[in-house]
């Protein structure tokens, strides 16, 4: 795990499609009892991919800084700044604030694969489509939040789209 404390284990592996790449994801906490985990996806591959990442990563993280309690509120504003940038580049996230206090979490999703939650009974649930747009491409977009929870030994996963285009032995893609 890369952070564990209130019952929450954090596990990341990232493995690039090239040397370097724009796949991306971060946590850090805006309060002591507010976790925001995401997970991101630049177009591109290469270095102008990680380039624009590094760009991305930070304009993401200050947006949830300034927008504390409303993940779209953070796409929103972190999609202003990108496309300020006007650097022809996009970039999908999925976004979550989780409350340790109600063991609750909201999100936002910027174009991005729908995580799922993997209940310790066997199910599986995705979730988390909001039919809304990449960042960084048109201004004055509206992002939706949504509410979800787990329980004790459920898992939350995660990924981007290099998990579902990767192909099996067989050269079918994994998919979802």
């Amino acid at each position: 795990p890369i952070f564990e404390a209130n019952n929450v284990k954090l596990y990341a592996k990232l493995h690039p499609a090239k040397n370097v790449a724009g796949d991306f994801y971060d946590f850090f906490f805006l309060n002591k009892k507010r976790l925001v985990i995401l997970i991101a996806d630049v177009s591109g591959k290469g270095v102008s991919a990680a380039f624009y990442m590094t760009i991305a990563k930070r304009t993401i993280r200050n947006a949830c800084i300034n927008e504390p309690d409303d993940p779209a509120k953070a796409l929103h504003l972190a999609n202003e700044l990108l496309c300020e940038y006007n650097l022809k580049m996009f970039v999908s996230v999925f976004l979550i604030y989780y409350d340790f206090s109600t063991e609750q979490f909201c999100y936002g999703n910027a174009g991005h694969n729908e995580p799922v939650i993997l209940k310790e009974n066997g199910e599986n649930n995705f979730f988390g489509t909001q039919h809304d747009m990449v960042l960084g491409i048109f201004p004055d977009l509206k992002f939706h939040t949504g509410e979800e929870s787990f329980d004790i030994g459920d898992t939350l996963v995660l990924y981007t789209d290099g998990i579902t285009e990767a192909n099996a032995s067989n050269e079918d893609y994994f998919g979802e």
